[in-house]
């Protein structure tokens, strides 16, 4: 009865965290661009235009709301019924998970459509003269060796702990087996994306130096701390297996993509403040005339 009670809060966390709060703070943000750095100050910034640009966050923010609703229908007609839903318990356990990737549904399209966006700048500026950054980018100068050692020591932990629960025997069942595979690609793709970031070329091939060394030193802190919210986390599934605690799974599901959501958003909006950003990178070049919107 506890862990219905708790359902409720818990799940109305996830709706409001990634549905609303973060959207919004994102649609603000990018209204903040749109009316201090319009196309017709900083045409660079709009390789499609500003108002496809203004569409697509509209989009954005319209998805969400979607997302919202759907969630509040969950809520409301899931909740009373409880993890056992259509008799089925492994759906109301995961259900939080299921929802929780469609809820980054619009974030992840926001991203494609910033490649395509960055993509297309990269087309229309070819012959910008670029600075070359002589100085290797290396991992720990953007993210201390004690937080890079934690995250390798909890992925070690959890594959070692996932082996030997419950009984302290070593055992390689198909879902142990299933786990320490997702867990090994789940790291293998946060190694690859952080690779990527230190040798691979600018993404955004008008962005000053020091906007991309913030960008790489934010986006590989939030990676590791994923990492360790991963492990985290598939120790606790684990557990909730092992000890006779899985009418809470549901709750811990639910928990997780908050974690996540704080780890990747969070940190992203809190420390690449829109104030921090160089945008004459993006202003009319000599000879150039401003974009249209």
């Amino acid at each position: 009865m506890s862990e219905a009670i708790l359902f409720y809060p818990v799940f109305l966390s996830q709706i409001l965290l990634i549905s609303l709060y973060f959207p919004r703070k994102i649609v603000a943000r990018c209204h903040y661009i749109f009316n201090h750095f319009p196309a017709s100050s900083h045409p660079k910034l709009y390789p499609a235009g500003q108002e496809r640009a203004q569409k697509g966050v509209k989009r954005f923010w319209q998805l969400n709301l979607l997302n919202l609703l759907i969630g509040a229908l969950v809520l409301v007609f899931f909740g009373p019924l409880g993890p056992d839903t259509f008799g089925t318990p492994d759906f109301g356990k995961f259900m939080p998970l299921l929802y929780g990737m469609l809820q980054f549904v619009p974030i992840a399209l926001m991203e494609l459509s910033g490649l395509q966006q960055f993509k297309l700048m990269r087309q229309l500026h070819r012959s910008t003269s670029r600075k070359a950054e002589l100085q290797p980018r290396r991992l720990f100068d953007f993210i201390s060796p004690t937080a890079v050692t934690v995250a390798v020591l909890m992925f070690f932990a959890c594959l070692f702990y996932d082996a030997f629960m419950p009984d302290f025997r070593f055992q390689l069942d198909v879902d142990t087996f299933a786990r320490s595979i997702s867990l090994i690609l789940c790291n293998l793709l946060f190694i690859f994306i952080i690779h990527r970031n230190l040798r691979g070329r600018k993404v955004n091939p008008l962005q000053a130096s020091e906007d991309r060394y913030r960008q790489i030193q934010v986006g590989i802190k939030s990676l590791i701390y994923t990492s360790i919210a991963v492990s985290t986390f598939v120790m606790i599934n684990i557990s909730t297996n092992s000890f006779a605690l899985d009418r809470y799974e549901i709750l811990f599901n639910s928990l997780y993509w908050q974690a996540i959501a704080l780890l990747g958003m969070g940190i992203m909006l809190n420390e690449l403040q829109v104030k921090d950003i160089d945008f004459n990178v993006y202003k009319a070049g000599k000879g150039e005339s401003p974009a249209a919107n």
